[in-house]
């Protein structure tokens, strides 16, 4: 849900979808990128309306608002980044990184969480979980069952092959073994490229590099109904970017069910309503012809009501 920006490797600069716009586009990445990072995958944060990629020392975000790359100093610690993925988990709000940890003769995969109001990232208290791979894993969050699913990777490149499933679960802080059945005698293992969860199906669909196959797997099967319990129990967040806006903001009520409609209302200072709109998805204000000031955007998906100030600085 959202657009979405990923690095071309050797070249200085992104490729991105805005399904918003069924548009594909590429943009100039700033000198304060390194092109020597990109073995991190960038991840989607609805939220703020940016892409984050992180390394050793920096966070590089992407802001779709202004199509500029900038350098947050402060990144997840020592570490080689080689075919690692970001995910961000909806329901604390925030970007998760997997990362490969050595410690004197002690390995493991240390879970880091990305504050992005306080560039900070923060690694969690270790729970015993999968064993420490170097690269190649796969890493996606299912948002009906707020698991965050790891599979497979090498131990160092082209290694010792893993293929083993694990649920990670941030509301908890626990990691969950998965032991599916092998299909035709086939299973995810070694090199993940690509693993993305699609929530429509409640379905993870994943491609394996070594012997050319895609991968589908369902963590656990849900009526609809239970579906609706679970989305209404996720953390729900107000997105506005950029904040102060001149004259352009995009609003967007995260963690809204599917493509139903959100309605959304903008009111001035003195109390008047100046747009009132049912969108699904995000919504985009052009304030063109406002004046300055402070305004009031309300968001109403079902019984929850959100409100957050917003300000037009011309």
């Amino acid at each position: 849900g959202g657009p979405y920006s990923a690095p071309v490797a050797g070249v200085s600069g992104a490729c991105y979808y805005n399904p918003d716009t069924d548009v594909f586009g590429y943009t100039n990445v700033s000198s304060a990128v390194s092109v020597g990072n990109v073995g991190c995958r960038l991840a989607y944060d609805p939220v703020n309306d940016v892409a984050v990629m992180p390394d050793s020392i920096n966070t590089y975000v992407y802001d779709f608002s202004t199509n500029r790359w900038t350098s947050r100093a402060g990144g997840v610690g020592k570490s080689t980044y080689v075919y690692h993925r970001t995910v961000f988990v909806n329901s604390i709000g925030k970007m998760l990184y997997l990362k490969p940890t050595i410690s004197g003769t002690d390995s493991f995969m240390a879970v880091c969480l990305y504050d992005y109001t306080n560039n900070q990232w923060i690694e969690q208290s270790r729970v015993p979980g999968p064993a420490y791979r170097w690269c190649k894993f796969g890493l996606a969050y299912d948002s009906i069952n707020d698991i965050v699913l790891m599979v497979a990777g090498q131990l160092t490149w082209g290694g010792k092959a893993f293929s083993d499933m694990w649920a990670y679960h941030p509301s908890e802080n626990r990691w969950e073994a998965l032991s599916p059945a092998p299909i035709g005698g086939k299973k995810p293992t070694s090199e993940i490229l690509c693993t993305v969860y699609n929530p429509k199906d409640n379905v993870f669909v994943m491609s394996c590099n070594e012997i050319g196959t895609l991968f589908a797997y369902r963590y656990k099967k849900v009526n609809q109904s239970a579906v609706d319990k679970l989305t209404s129990n996720l953390k729900t967040e107000l997105g506005i970017s950029p904040n102060p806006f001149n004259p352009i903001v995009r609003i967007v009520m995260n963690n809204a069910s599917g493509n139903l409609p959100v309605d959304y209302a903008i009111v001035s200072s003195d109390g008047r309503c100046v747009l009132s709109k049912s969108v699904a998805g995000k919504m985009v204000w052009n304030a063109t012809g406002y004046p300055s000031g402070v305004y009031i955007v309300r968001a109403k998906f079902r019984d929850e009501i959100l409100t957050r100030r917003i300000v037009l600085a011309k």
